[in-house]
């Protein structure tokens, strides 16, 4: 864990500052004890405050991530910092905020798309080419800027990462165009990539090659993994369930057994629960065998994410006191992740 006196740890006061309520409401909660209605309004309350000032995190990860959160549970409420976020000195915020309002459709925000038209970094000019289409900017327009970068850039990330927005467009006729990188692209990622937007798509053998690669190497079983976990596609049940009873142990396994679990809790199945429930509380453990303190901390913290997100996913009042006290963690990943939980639990409960 990070020391408390690091200088790292002396500039997360942004997101730490506004916590210790949130905890005080349900961090004495037995487990399994349903909250009062005044306190699940205040719980929610706080836990949306606190990723509305993580967007404005110094650290990439975090405020990236709390975009993400808001434009899932409350994209209302989070559409000043994503228009604030395009106007970012980070690149990878910059991109997060452009992909926010391209998803909401946020039209008000089309000055400040089409600035980043001529961004420095490409990825963040091919967000800009998808929130621009998103927000009903023509396809002739911006539609080649995905295309083209797909087919000829240099930088398999950049042709990755257009293949993924190409996906999140949602766009049938696209699937011809993702079937020719899968025949031609030389890279595995964009390949791979190329794949999981055809699953997006709707299109079978995309689908087919998803759960394929569940058995693969480790970059493609975590791709596979998370785009079943956020496509929620009833045929992939099977191989997730697959994942989830993986016997092993090992940080790399738990973490992809949680992410089965996220999957399959969209799909509405709590089966996971279990595994969430015993790898958040025995993270510490399961990360001890390695041997640089820091690699424990680093790991520790995704299997704390992944938990959070898993439990989030799968939508148990019960895991209310459990996150409460995730969200307690020096790391405001975990606290993002866990206050992101809270809010999607809290929002579908009964």
């Amino acid at each position: 864990m990070l020391d408390q006196t690091s200088p790292r740890s002396r500039q997360l006061s942004l997101v730490v500052g506004c916590i210790a309520g949130l905890l005080t409401l349900v961090g004495c909660q037995a487990p399994g004890q349903r909250l009062a209605p005044t306190e699940k309004a205040d719980l929610e309350r706080r836990a949306r405050n606190l990723l509305l000032e993580a967007t404005e995190s110094e650290f990439d990860d975090v405020a990236m991530n709390a975009i993400e959160a808001l434009v899932n549970v409350d994209p209302q409420a989070g559409i000043v910092n994503f228009r604030q976020a395009i106007e970012s000195g980070s690149s990878p915020v910059r991109y997060a905020g452009l992909l926010a309002v391209g998803t909401i459709r946020d039209r008000q925000s089309l000055p400040l798309i089409r600035r980043c038209l001529n961004d420095s970094e490409p990825r963040v000019r091919l967000a800009a080419a998808f929130a621009a289409l998103r927000c009903g900017g023509s396809e002739q327009s911006y539609g080649p800027l995905l295309a083209n970068a797909l087919r000829d850039h240099p930088d398999d990330k950049v042709r990755a990462t257009a293949a993924d927005l190409i996906g999140r467009l949602g766009e049938r006729r696209a699937v011809a165009r993702l079937r020719r990188a899968v025949e031609t692209d030389k890279s595995p990622l964009v390949v791979m990539q190329s794949y999981a937007a055809l699953a997006m798509l709707g299109d079978e053998a995309g689908v087919d090659q998803l759960i394929m690669y569940t058995q693969g190497d480790r970059v493609a079983r975590l791709i596979a993994l998370q785009t079943m976990a956020e496509l929620a596609i009833p045929r992939t049940r099977d191989a997730l369930r697959d994942r989830l009873y993986v016997p092993e142990t090992q940080q790399e396994h738990a973490v992809l057994r949680l992410i089965a679990a996220r999957g399959l809790g969209k799909l509405g199945s709590d089966e996971g629960y279990d595994a969430a429930v015993y790898i958040a509380e025995n993270a510490a453990e399961l990360t001890s065998r390695l041997a640089n303190p820091q690699d424990q901390a680093n790991e520790r913290m995704k299997l704390l994410q992944n938990a959070s997100l898993a439990l989030g996913a799968i939508g148990r009042e019960s895991a209310l006191p459990l996150l409460s006290d995730l969200a307690r963690n020096d790391e405001p990943p975990v606290q993002v992740a866990a206050c992101y939980a809270i809010l999607q639990i809290l929002h579908r409960a009964p």
